[in-house]
């Protein structure tokens, strides 16, 4: 079973992702989230999950820097930053601080990151 980490501290948003998921993947999947960054590390320290999703503003990390720390504590997770700041500049920041996917809250749609985790699985085969 497909096992993915949300790490958003929008409760709707959280709502919305974990129901285009299930609207879209092809198989079941096992969901958790965490509220912060600290709390994401907490979880993910005893449990492991496969795709990790991240949003770019939360309360104890902001921007650029939360990619950073995630894929210094996660180096292999593969991650879909989901986040409002959809300006080419902050993109193109994200992808080559490491995040192999980006999907924009404003400009996309929570169903693109069911996409994004069908081409993963493709890949990994």
């Amino acid at each position: 079973m497909l096992k993915i980490f949300c790490i958003e501290d929008n409760v709707q948003e959280i709502y919305l992702v974990k129901y285009f998921l299930t609207e879209s993947l092809k198989e079941s999947f096992q969901f958790d989230h965490a509220p912060s960054l600290h709390e994401s590390f907490e979880k993910l320290a005893v449990d492991k999950f496969e795709v990790a999703i991240l949003d770019l503003g939360l309360h104890d990390s902001v921007g650029i820097m939360t990619i950073n720390k995630f894929k210094e504590a996660y180096p292999n997770m593969p991650v879909i930053v989901y986040s409002a700041d959809n300006h080419e500049e902050a993109i193109q920041s994200v992808l080559k601080a490491g995040a192999d996917a980006f999907v924009s809250k404003h400009d996309g749609h929570p169903s693109e990151i069911a996409q994004v985790i069908e081409l993963f699985k493709t890949i990994k085969k």
